[in-house]
Parts: C-alpha cells; structure tokens; sequence
C-alpha cells in the first residue's frame, strides 16, 4: 500500500473514534429511557393503579391473576419508580415498577412474578388461606 493510502486511512479511523467518542452522550440520550414513574395523590385500588401505571399496557404478555379482595386494596398515595434501562427493553422497566408498587405496599399485599413464564400473581396479605 503507498505512502498515501496509508495515511488516508490512518485519518478515516481517527475521525470515526471521535466522532464516536464526541457523540456518545447524545447516543446515550437517545437509547436510554429513565424509566417509567407512577405517581397519586390519593389512594387508589389495586385494578385501578395498574390501568394509570401503564403496566397492563405495557406487559400484554403477562398473565395477571389478582384475587378478587386484593384487587379492590387501597394503594398509598405515593411515587412509584421503574429501573431505567435501554429504550427496547420496556418490559424489565415496567416489571420494575410493578415490583415497586407492590414492594411499598407489602404490608396489605403479596405477590409472585414468574419472568420466566410471565405470570404475575396478587394476593392479600394473610388471607390466602381462605382460598
């Protein structure tokens, strides 16, 4: 390869790196979502919190199965946060905030996710047995 070429191509690769280097936050804005937030200045139920959150929405393969009593449980008024991610993964990030939801609320409810097999069960709190 001649004198010439070899330049050329030296200047073509370091032009690409910082282009790349330069360009990496606007990329980072661009593929990464922060995550999605639930927010209520009032109690709400359980069916009620699911279909504002988006989560029903956003997790169509999920199977739900809530009991009849947890599903009328009053959620605390209160901001919900889902795990930030990469924008093509809105599934970990709505799972995330599920968890959340439930997670602060654990004291009136109970719960199960299956990723695996994307079931997610919903129970109150002590009155499993009665099923």
């Amino acid at each position: 390869m001649s004198k010439f070429y070899k330049s050329w191509l030296f200047w073509a690769i370091l032009s690409i790196i910082v282009a790349i280097i330069i360009g990496y936050p606007s990329w980072k804005d661009y593929f990464y979502d922060p995550g999605p937030i639930y927010s209520s200045q009032i109690e709400q139920n359980l069916k009620t919190v699911l279909e504002d959150s988006g989560i029903t929405k956003n997790l169509p393969n999920y199977k739900f199965y809530i009991l009849k009593p947890a599903s009328d449980l009053k959620i605390d008024a209160n901001t919900y946060f889902g795990s930030g991610g990469l924008k093509f993964s809105k599934r970990k990030m709505y799972v995330s905030l599920l968890e959340d939801i439930l997670l602060r609320n654990k004291d009136q409810i109970e719960y199960y996710i299956n990723r695996e097999d994307k079931i997610v069960f919903i129970w109150p709190k002590n009155q499993i047995e009665k099923f």
